[in-house]
């Protein structure tokens, strides 16, 4: 429910809670778009032009007509741009956004594992990880450590022709590193190996959810070809500097990125 005040300029104001830290203020009558970040709540500016109910005009659109679609997508670019100091915040463009914010939560600890859920005391009656039962499930257990997840790792590894490491680390996934023996020549594929990396996160901690909350269980097998198609729609829905070809892409991408980066030059 939207509450409503006189602003210390007069102006009639408008504060809807979104979730928890997270206020939008709707203003009437105001001329600048505007983020705020103090005491640990994002604030976050809407102008709203117009002095009656009828004449309201949505600032956010070109035609002035409310978008829960560009709504989302600027809170969820709000997010992404207020990450504490401590963790700097990394960003790819060859991945849809839900999977950057998705990157940026499980950066700074805040997806929804039992181990976090138990901290405030939601008594979930166990912490153990769900799908395996053979740890406690952290954010690292979920997306790595996890038997399902090992599984999908090694399809992934070796799709890429990538050794296996003796240890990884959420840190080493998510800057993208190619793992014992290997260095990318190509600055580009290192990014797209990130970006697999990151879609492969997403749809394990997605597949998580769902044999979770819907009791919705797929093989690793099934998983991983998820990855595969989901990486490729993403990728290339987004890569200009090449033209990937799904036979070869689901092949070898390694291979495919040495032979179009030969032909056309990128380094």
């Amino acid at each position: 429910m939207a509450r409503k005040c006189l602003g210390s300029n007069g102006t009639l104001v408008f504060y809807l809670m979104i979730k928890e830290g997270l206020t939008l203020v709707l203003w009437q009558r105001r001329t600048e778009l505007s983020l705020e970040n103090g005491g640990g709540v994002l604030r976050l500016n809407v102008i709203l032009y117009g002095s009656g109910v009828e004449d309201w005009y949505w600032s956010l659109s070109p035609n002035g007509v409310f978008s829960v679609k560009k709504l989302t997508d600027l809170l969820m670019r709000a997010d992404l741009a207020n990450s504490p100091p401590a963790v700097h915040t990394i960003r790819n463009h060859l991945v849809p956004l839900k999977v950057e914010l998705f990157v940026w939560r499980a950066r700074h600890n805040r997806l929804p594992t039992r181990v976090e859920l138990d901290k405030p005391g939601i008594d979930l009656g166990t912490i153990r990880c769900p799908i395996c039962d053979d740890g406690l499930e952290t954010v690292e257990h979920s997306i790595l450590s996890c038997k399902t997840a090992k599984d999908i790792w090694d399809k992934v590894l070796k799709w890429w022709d990538l050794i296996p490491p003796p240890s990884r680390n959420l840190a080493d996934v998510f800057l993208g590193q190619g793992g014992p023996g290997h260095s990318f020549s190509h600055s580009f594929s290192k990014q797209l190996w990130q970006a697999t990396e990151w879609i492969t996160c997403y749809m394990i901690w997605r597949n998580r959810n769902n044999q979770t909350f819907s009791k919705s269980k797929l093989t690793s097998d099934l998983i991983f070809k998820e990855i595969q198609l989901k990486s490729f729609e993403g990728i290339s829905n987004r890569c200009k500097l090449i033209n990937l070809e799904w036979d070869r892409w689901v092949a070898c991408p390694l291979s495919l990125m040495s032979n179009a980066f030969s032909r056309s030059g990128i380094g």
